[in-house]
C-alpha cells in the first residue's frame, strides 16, 4: 500500500538515505528513485540496494529541479504504480527503523477519511550527529492550528515526515508550485486536514539532514527567491475560502492579520533585508494585499 517516493539530485548521503530502508522492520512498500539527471553516480547507489529493496529507478533527461522542483517531485511520484500511499522522503533524510511499521499500525485505527499521516522528526548534521529534535506535535492537529504555529515558528514542518494518500494529492491537484517549492508542501497539508486532522504517528522518527548542500541552510543565496515564494503562499492561503472559513471560527480576521504581520517583519528582521525605494513600494503593495491597512501605511510600517 505504501509507496517510498525519493526525488534524487544529490548522491552523498543516498546511501544512508535507502539503508534506513533496508532496516525497516516491516518491508511492506516500493522504493522509486526519480534521476533529475544528476552529475552524480546516482543509478550505481541505487544498484547497490537492488537485493534489498523492492526499487525502480528512472534516469529523467531533462533537469527540472533547477526551474520546478515540484514538477520534479510530481514525474517522480507518476513513476508510482497502485500504491495506495505516497512517502516523499529527500534523498538526504533518514528514517528510524519502526517508521513503516508505525504507519500500518496506525493507518488500521483511523477511517478512510484520514488523508495525511505525519512522523515526528530530528535534526542530524553530516556525520549522522543529532542536532537537536523539533518540537514534538500533538496526537491529532487541525490545519488552523498547524499554520498557526508555522507562522508562530512554533511548528517546524518538512516534505520529509509526511505519509499521504495519493488518491486525495491527486483530487486537490498536487503541489502548488512556488519558487523553490519553498511552503509548496504546506499548502498540499493545509488542504489534506481540511476535513481530517493531520495525524501524528506515535513511533518513528525521520532526520533531517542539515548540510551545505540544503536550499534551506543557504538562505542567503536564495532571499530574493524564498520571499517571493512566502507572499505567494500567503496569498493562496487567503484565498482559499474553506480553510479561512475554518479560521475565522477560532480567530478573528485581526489576529489572523496580526500573526501574518508579525511573521513577516520578523522574517525582514532575520535575513537583515536592506530596504531599497522600489522595494519599499513592492513590499508596501503585498502587504497592503495580505493584511490590509492601505498603500501608504505600509510604505510606513516597513520604513
Amino acid at each position: 500500500m505504501l509507496a517510498i517516493v525519493i526525488p534524487a539530485f544529490k548522491v552523498k548521503f543516498l546511501a544512508s538515505t535507502l539503508a534506513s530502508l533496508c532496516v525497516q522492520t516491516n518491508k511492506n512498500f516500493n522504493v522509486y528513485v526519480g534521476d533529475d539527471n544528476s552529475p552524480d553516480e546516482i543509478e550505481n547507489c541505487v544498484n547497490l540496494f537492488k537485493d534489498k529493496l523492492n526499487l525502480k529507478f528512472k534516469k529523467f533527461e531533462d533537469n527540472l529541479g533547477s526551474i520546478s522542483l515540484t514538477t520534479h517531485w510530481q514525474r517522480c511520484i507518476d513513476m508510482v504504480g497502485d500504491e495506495e500511499w505516497i512517502w516523499l522522503l529527500p534523498d538526504d533524510d533518514t528514517a528510524s527503523l519502526e517508521c513503516v511499521d508505525s504507519f500500518y499500525r496506525e493507518l488500521e485505527k483511523h477511517s478512510a477519511k484520514k488523508m495525511l499521516f505525519r512522523f515526528q522528526t530530528n535534526h542530524i548534521n553530516e556525520d549522522d550527529v543529532l542536532l537537536y529534535q523539533t518540537n514534538r506535535c500533538p496526537p491529532l492537529e487541525s490545519n488552523v492550528d498547524f499554520m498557526i504555529k508555522k507562522l508562530q515558528f512554533d511548528r517546524n514542518s518538512s516534505l520529509a515526515e509526511y505519509i499521504f494518500s495519493k488518491e486525495a494529492f491527486i483530487n486537490y491537484g498536487g503541489f502548488v508550485d512556488l519558487p523553490l517549492a519553498w511552503g509548496s508542501d504546506d499548502l498540499l497539508w493545509i488542504k489534506l486536514s481540511q476535513e481530517n486532522d493531520i495525524v501524528t504517528l506515535p513511533l518513528g522518527i525521520v532526520s533531517l539532514r542539515q548540510s551545505s548542500l540544503n536550499i534551506s541552510n543557504n538562505l542567503t543565496s536564495f532571499t530574493n527567491e524564498k520571499f517571493d515564494a512566502k507572499y505567494k503562499y500567503l496569498l493562496f492561503l487567503i484565498k482559499d475560502k474553506n480553510f479561512m472559513k475554518k479560521m475565522l471560527m477560532k480567530y478573528t480576521d485581526t489576529d489572523f492579520k496580526n500573526i501574518i504581520t508579525n511573521h513577516l517583519f520578523f522574517e525582514y528582521r532575520s535575513h537583515q533585508l536592506q530596504f531599497s525605494f522600489p522595494m519599499i513600494l513592492k513590499y508596501a503593495s503585498l502587504n497592503n494585499g495580505i493584511i490590509g491597512g492601505g498603500f501608504l501605511k505600509n510604505i510606513y510600517r516597513i520604513i
